[in-house]
């Protein structure tokens, strides 16, 4: 009889967790079969048992021993057992019906939140269109289903309502009030040189507030519910002068996005997609971007001291001016990038390739750390593309030697290199 209930039990569990997830043939068979194992219970046990008490009544009646009493003692035990379980069974089923309708309840609840929260996106009232997105994270956080949805939703909200601003874009009107405002103040320019300016400037404008919501929501996000590794796409979208500070963008595809003078301090980019992305001026102190993809990536006057880029790939990337001071740069691929004006003090060059580096100056390599360890020759892939191998270990040598013997590039003050170490 136990081992019924424990059946019963691990059915409905079965069948609920199945509903949760999702409207199924085999959610409604297994409730079929539920039903069907609950009915037969209910029918033959008290059918046996009660048999068997009748039987052994008759028996003491004709034969009133011992035995014969013991016998009817024992049956009659065993019925009032089986109509305790009867009823710890319909108490067992009726809990599971209530938690089943409060599931389908809440289930049919969301749904309708889902669907209200979508129509005030498309409201043309900011402050409408704010509630939608907050109710959106809401519904993220309460329904493990909804979550990833919501996700994309806000992702293609984003990408439909902050497209890249090309220069054709661009009304003509607009750029002339903006030459004629930087005109105003900025008198020595030519009108060429605050033409560029003002459409630089157009094409670099602030997101808008429910853009910035919509941002802070998915950089908050709990990324353990992202079960499926699926990655969040905010490609070629303008972010410019996001506030992101310390948001969650793990695996986000941001390829081509214009992240001008956004505010990145302490965010995880950990494994991020952002080749041909725009960071220039953003603040990237602390950032964390652990293998994310560079390639071609504009980090000119970018702040990023104190950063990670352990493995990343930094290919061909514009680090004029940039200021990547501390920053972990081991084993990053810096190959063909520019280095112009950029501040290397007490970043870590361990492994870090720096093949065909542009604007690269010795006083800048022995500002940092472990300069000795860089690979200054060409690479190629291991058998397995596990890791680079050095083409020529004699020649890496030989200019690293070179730079050493370059006395005059000494810095007057070695970096602390003891976070290295």
């Amino acid at each position: 009889m136990y081992l019924i209930i424990i059946n019963l039990l691990l059915i409905g569990f079965e069948y609920s967790k199945s509903m949760a997830t999702t409207k199924t043939k085999s959610a409604k068979q297994i409730l079929i079969k539920l039903g069907m194992l609950i009915f037969l219970v209910l029918l033959i046990s008290p059918l046996i048992s009660g048999c068997q008490v009748f039987q052994d009544l008759h028996a003491l009646h004709e034969n009133p021993s011992e035995e014969n009493k013991m016998k009817f003692d024992a049956s009659l035990a065993i019925t009032k057992e089986a109509i305790g379980i009867i009823g710890t069974i319909a108490t067992i089923t009726g809990g599971i019906i209530l938690f089943l309708n409060y599931q389908n309840a809440q289930s049919k609840l969301i749904t309708e939140r889902f669907s209200k929260a979508i129509e005030q996106l498309g409201n043309d009232k900011m402050e409408i269109r704010l509630g939608g997105i907050y109710a959106l994270e809401q519904i993220a956080k309460d329904s493990n289903i909804y979550y990833w949805t919501v996700m994309e939703v806000l992702t293609s909200f984003i990408q439909e309502r902050s497209p890249l601003i090309e220069v054709e874009d661009i009304d003509k009107k607009h750029i002339k009030m903006k030459v004629c405002q930087i005109g105003n103040t900025n008198t020595k320019n030519s009108d060429d040189d605050n033409w560029k300016l003002a459409v630089e400037q157009l094409k670099n404008k602030a997101i808008g507030k429910d853009i910035q919501a919509a941002l802070t929501v998915i950089g908050r996000r709990v990324f353990k519910k992202n079960t499926n590794n699926w990655n969040l796409d905010l490609s070629f979208s303008n972010l410019s002068q996001a506030n992101l500070i310390g948001a969650n963008l793990e695996g986000v595809n941001l390829q081509g996005a214009n992240l001008y003078k956004a505010h990145l301090a302490e965010a995880n980019m950990k494994q991020a997609k952002l080749e041909g992305a725009n960071f220039e001026g953003a603040n990237l102190f602390h950032a964390q971007m652990e293998k994310a993809n560079l390639y071609k990536v504009n980090l000119k006057e970018t702040k990023l001291f104190a950063g990670s880029l352990k493995g990343a790939k930094l290919l061909k990337s514009n680090l004029v001016k940039a200021n990547l001071s501390k920053d972990d740069l081991s084993g990053t691929n810096l190959s063909r990038a520019n280095f112009q004006g950029a501040i290397l003090k007490g970043a870590n060059l361990k492994g870090a390739i720096l093949s065909e580096a542009k604007n690269l100056t010795n006083e800048q390599i022995k500002l940092a750390c472990n300069w000795q360890q860089a690979i200054y020759t060409k690479v190629h892939w291991d058998n397995k593309q596990t890791k680079f191998i050095i083409e020529d270990e004699k020649d890496n040598q030989r200019i690293i030697e070179q730079i050493k013997n370059e006395t005059t590039s000494d810095p007057k003050e070695p970096p602390d290199c003891s976070r290295w170490q």
